[in-house]
């Protein structure tokens, strides 16, 4: 059976409005993929916040355009994320398309991720969560609304980051990793 593909778009909505230095929403659009072949299936995510150029049309015009052309494997698609013109300046196309590739080529030849990527290292990988942009006051609230994980990405780039970093690092142990996108400006 050939390689295929079929879609879902939907619109992640927050528990809280998410702030990071490129401003306040309520949601994140998102398109989920999934390919199949010879009855192995594997799922991508197309993630796609304000800030990025891709829409959910855009990424559904390319998945379609990608469907209609013929690849022998999952694999020989995968090798060629990088250079065909479908894929060019989409990012979060490309990193949906590839976790998809990835999750059936893995699933078809019942591996491991880990084993078809053939990486080494941690046993257990490391899961960051994300606390937002918020007042200080609510730092506490918000740390006890997340899960537990091994590390904590701290998003940063406004007036209030090195407030809010102090009251983290006071209220919690867990690795930090400070996220700016493109916000550290406003931190000097």
């Amino acid at each position: 059976m050939p390689l295929r593909f079929s879609f879902s778009p939907y619109r992640l909505l927050f528990k809280r409005p998410f702030a990071t230095s490129h401003g306040l929403r309520d949601g994140t659009d998102t398109l989920y993929i999934r390919a199949e072949e010879d009855g192995a299936v594997g799922h991508g995510e197309v993630t796609l916040p304000p800030y990025v150029k891709e829409t959910i049309a855009d990424t559904i015009e390319r998945l379609n355009t990608l469907a209609r052309k013929t690849f022998p494997r999952p694999g020989q698609l995968f090798t060629q994320l990088e250079t065909l013109d479908e894929i060019k300046d989409a990012p979060a196309f490309r990193a949906g398309l590839s976790t998809a590739l990835i999750d059936l080529i893995s699933n078809n030849r019942q591996w491991t991720v880990r084993k078809l990527l053939e990486i080494s290292g941690e046993e257990q990988p490391i899961t960051l969560v994300t606390l937002g942009i918020c007042p200080e006051n609510e730092v506490a609230e918000r740390l006890a609304e997340l899960p537990r994980s091994a590390a904590l990405k701290l998003k940063v780039g406004d007036p209030g980051s090195a407030a809010r970093l102090e009251k983290v690092i006071g209220l919690d142990d867990r690795r930090l990793l400070l996220d700016g996108n493109q916000g550290f400006k406003t931190m000097l």
